[in-house]
C-alpha cells in the first residue's frame, strides 16, 4: 500500500470515529439513538425520526423569518382629556362671485351669464346645449374656475366689488362668549368658492370646554340676489382643519343652508404611522417641486399630480388647482381655445375616462404623522 493510501484511510478511519463519537454523546435528540442502534431497521426508524424534526424545524423556522420580514404593526389608541388649540375654521361662500358685479370688471363673465340665461339657444363657445340640464350648469360652473384667476387678480381693481369680503358674509362672531372681530380672520382664495375667511389661522385660540357656548358662533349673510345663475344651492361651506393644513372644502367642507342653525361638533385625532419598512407613509413635509404650502397632504399631492398632468397634456395650467409658474406656462384661460382646454382637462379629472387615474397614476402615501 502506497504512502498516499495509508494517509488517506487514516483520516476516513477517524473521521468515522469522531462522527461515532459524536453521536454517542451528543445531547441533540435523537442521534445517540442512531449511533447506539444494534440493528439496522432500528438505526433506519431513527434516522427517519431525525430528518422528520429537521425538516419541521426548519418548516417552522421559515414561517418565523417570514412572519418576522412581513413587519406586522399592533394599533394603539390612547383617548386623552386636555386643552387642545381650536382647529382653523375656513368659511366660504357657496356662490363664489357676485353676479352683477362680476359682469362689470369681467366681460368673459359677462358673455358666460348671457350665453348661460339663453336657455333656448346652444353656444358652441362654452359647449351649452340648448335645454337647460345638469351638464350645462356644470360646464358654466367649470368655466368660472378656469376664470377664478383673473377674477381674483381682478379685486384689486379700484371700484371692483365683485368679491365677498369679512362684511359681505359676517353679520356677527363670538368665540368663547367673546367677540370676534375681522382681525381674528384671514381672507384665503379657493379657486371654487372664491373669497373665503379663515378663522384662528395662527392657533392662538385654544379650547378646553365642549358645547355650543364655548366654540365658535356666528350669523352670516346669503344675500341670493346676487347669485351667479348656475350657483345651485344657497348657504355657506366650512372646512374645519389644523392651522398649517391647506384647506380644500370642495371636497372636505360641511354646507350650512340658509334660514337654519347648523351646529358641528369636532373631534381631535391624531394619527402617528411607522414609515418603511413598517408602511408606506412618508416623513417628508412638503414633496419637492409642488405648489402647496404647509405641510404634506393627501389631497394637495393628488392635485399637484393632476396639476402636472394637465401641464403636461394640454400644454397649460388649471387656474383650479395652484401652480407655481416662472412664467412659461400659461393659463388655460389665457391661452388657445378654452373650450377645448376645459375638454382637455376634463379628460385628466374625471377618473372613469380611463385616460389618468388619480390613485394608480400618483404616488401619494399617507403622512407619517
Amino acid at each position: 500500500m502506497t504512502e498516499a493510501k495509508k494517509e488517506k484511510s487514516i483520516f476516513t478511519k477517524g473521521l468515522i470515529f469522531v462522527l461515532k463519537d459524536f453521536s454517542w454523546w451528543t445531547s441533540t435528540h435523537g442521534i445517540p439513538h442512531i449511533g447506539l442502534a444494534n440493528a439496522r431497521w432500528l438505526r433506519i426508524f431513527w434516522i427517519i425520526v431525525v430528518l422528520a424534526c429537521l425538516g419541521a424545524f426548519i418548516w417552522q423556522f421559515t414561517i418565523l423569518i417570514t412572519k418576522y420580514l412581513s413587519y406586522n404593526v399592533n394599533t394603539e389608541t390612547a383617548l386623552q382629556f386636555s386643552d387642545r388649540v381650536f382647529p382653523t375654521v375656513t368659511l366660504c361662500h357657496l356662490n363664489p362671485w357676485k353676479r352683477d358685479e362680476t359682469m362689470k370688471v369681467d366681460k368673459k363673465m359677462e358673455n358666460l351669464v348671457n350665453a348661460y340665461e339663453d336657455w333656448s339657444t346652444a353656444s358652441a363657445k362654452y359647449g351649452f346645449s340648448s335645454r337647460l340640464d345638469g351638464a350645462r350648469q356644470q360646464r358654466a360652473t367649470k368655466f368660472t374656475a378656469l376664470m377664478s384667476d383673473r377674477l381674483y387678480a381682478a379685486r384689486n381693481v379700484p371700484g371692483a366689488k365683485h368679491a365677498y369680503t369679512y362684511k359681505d358674509l359676517v353679520i356677527s362672531c363670538t368665540y368663547n362668549a367673546e367677540s370676534c372681530t375681522e382681525t381674528d380672520f384671514r381672507e384665503f382664495y379657493d379657486p371654487t368658492y372664491g373669497i373665503c375667511q379663515m378663522f384662528n389661522i395662527k392657533g392662538n385660540y385654544s379650547s378646553s370646554r365642549a358645547g355650543p357656548l364655548y366654540g365658535l358662533r356666528m350669523v352670516i349673510r346669503t344675500d341670493q340676489a346676487k347669485y351667479l345663475p348656475w350657483t345651485e344651492t344657497a348657504g355657506m361651506v366650512m372646512s374645519i382643519h389644523g392651522k398649517d393644513e391647506v384647506p380644500f372644502p370642495d371636497v372636505f367642507g360641511y354646507f350650512a343652508a340658509p334660514g337654519t342653525a347648523t351646529s358641528m361638533g369636532v373631534r381631535f385625532v391624531q394619527t402617528s404611522r411607522l414609515p418603511h419598512p413598517y408602511g408606506t407613509c412618508t416623513k417628508e413635509e412638503l414633496l419637492a417641486g409642488k405648489h402647496y404650502n404647509g405641510t404634506y397632504q393627501v389631497e394637495s399631492c393628488f392635485r399637484n399630480c393632476l396639476q402636472e398632468k394637465i401641464v403636461a397634456d394640454c400644454g397649460c395650467y388649471d387656474p383650479a388647482y395652484p401652480f407655481i409658474n416662472d412664467g412659461t406656462i400659461a393659463s388655460c384661460d389665457d391661452v388657445g381655445d378654452s373650450l377645448l382646454n376645459l375638454d382637455c382637462i376634463d379628460r385628466i379629472s374625471n377618473a372613469d375616462s380611463g385616460a389618468f387615474n388619480i390613485i394608480k397614476d400618483c404616488n401619494c402615501p399617507q403622512p407619517c404623522e
